[in-house]
């Protein structure tokens, strides 16, 4: 299952959602024996009003927001979502909750040329039929009515 955020961002910051926070790290796969290095970001969001960006990030905000954006628009993922409670000070705050969005697997949608990646239909057995076509996803992550949903594409 593959799902593209082509419109989440925008839907998430429309129900008073705002980046806070990014971070980024470099890691090693140990499970891979040539020890290629892969990067690890974390995008952070809370309630317009709820948190303040730091004014590090402040500074940067409208470049780190715009990365996001293009990401979401030129990469399918798998997703994996989790709704945890919000803590500050270690004490939970009652009616907050923190949405943990992971998102793993990255399929980018074109190649460094510009060229769409494709890929050939499978059957029921899994074995290829017909020519290849442009990659599309299974899913969309959408907010609708204050719920983060998994839509069918």
């Amino acid at each position: 299952m593959t799902c593209t955020l082509v419109e989440f961002l925008g839907e998430l910051e429309a129900v008073g959602y705002e980046l806070v926070d990014a971070f980024c790290q470099e890691r090693i796969n140990p499970r891979d024996s040539r020890q290629e290095v892969y990067y690890m970001v974390r995008f952070q969001f809370a309630k317009q009003g709820f948190i303040s960006p730091s004014d590090n990030f402040s500074k940067r905000a409208n470049t780190i927001r715009a990365e996001l954006q293009r990401v979401c628009e030129t990469t399918l993922w798998r997703v994996r979502a989790y709704l945890n409670p919000f803590k500050s000070n270690s004490e939970e705050i009652p009616g907050q909750n923190a949405v943990s969005i992971n998102l793993e697997v990255r399929q980018p949608l074109f190649r460094p040329d510009g060229q769409p990646v494709t890929a050939r239909a499978k059957d029921e057995r899994g074995k290829p039929i017909g020519d290849p076509l442009p990659l599309q996803p299974t899913h969309y992550l959408r907010v609708e009515n204050q719920t983060i949903k998994l839509v069918p594409a």
